[in-house]
């Protein structure tokens, strides 16, 4: 319990800064151009983040849920679902902290500064690189994807199996390609900032997991050092009590 609670505070910590980098206003660091200049800015969106942001992280425990419970294994969920909730969370403060050092234009910022002059709008005018929207989506495909091979490896029937496997890794990439493609038809991002932010999401969603696989391999020796400890000591105590 205490690990969770410590997992949680993480979680919490590495947030909280990416709040904080995300409400500074850009360094501009780089005087970076979209490659796609010109655009006109659109008030309204396809995909506001904080929908996103709420659908990612309430759908994503509810479906690795449902396929864990799938194979009678729903009881570890919540260490799958934390696992993945760090993972946004450093991807979001990846995501941040480069908006917030590189300052690059959106493909509408020439247009979007004549319409707001100061103000939240202003200031995201220079916060393009990388797109947010992507990074999330696709991590949370990610965590879905690989959670539907390794539930889906356990189902007993091939048809099963194969259409569990399917539909779990190809509805959750079709949901983050939409996002990343919306994000270029709104006028936010170029090409390069939406592979920029599905390229962080990749390198942190592995080695969040690799992270999972090392600590799950050192709970299992730990488990097993402690109960060889325990069988060689009542086993000693077993040899003298007979000796004696």
């Amino acid at each position: 319990m205490s690990r969770r609670y410590t997992a949680a505070a993480l979680i919490a910590a590495v947030s909280s800064l990416s709040v904080i980098f995300n409400l500074l206003p850009p360094l501009s660091v780089f005087d970076f151009k979209s490659c796609t200049p010109g655009k006109r800015f659109k008030e309204e969106q396809w995909i506001e983040f904080s929908v996103l942001c709420v659908f990612v992280i309430a759908a994503t425990p509810i479906v690795i849920y449902w396929m864990r419970k799938s194979v009678g294994k729903s009881g570890d969920f919540l260490v799958s679902s934390m696992w993945a909730y760090f993972a946004f969370s450093v991807t979001n403060l990846v995501v941040n902290f480069l908006k917030f050092l590189v300052g690059k234009e959106r493909p509408d910022y020439g247009h979007r500064i004549v319409v707001h002059k100061a103000g939240h709008f202003f200031h995201e005018g220079r916060r393009s690189f990388p797109s947010g929207h992507t990074a999330l989506a696709l991590s949370s495909a990610i965590f879905i994807a690989r959670e539907a091979i390794v539930s889906g490896r356990m189902m007993k029937t091939s048809v099963k199996k194969g259409v569990f496997i399917v539909l779990g890794t190809l509805l959750p990439s079709a949901v983050a390609f939409f996002v990343s493609v919306s994000r270029i038809s709104d006028n936010r991002h170029d090409i390069i900032d939406v592979l920029a932010g599905g390229s962080i999401s990749v390198f942190v969603c592995l080695s969040v997991l690799t992270a999972k696989h090392m600590a799950k391999k050192y709970e299992k020796h730990a488990e097993r050092s402690r109960m060889e400890e325990l069988y060689s000591t009542d086993y000693r105590r077993g040899g003298f009590e007979v000796g004696m």
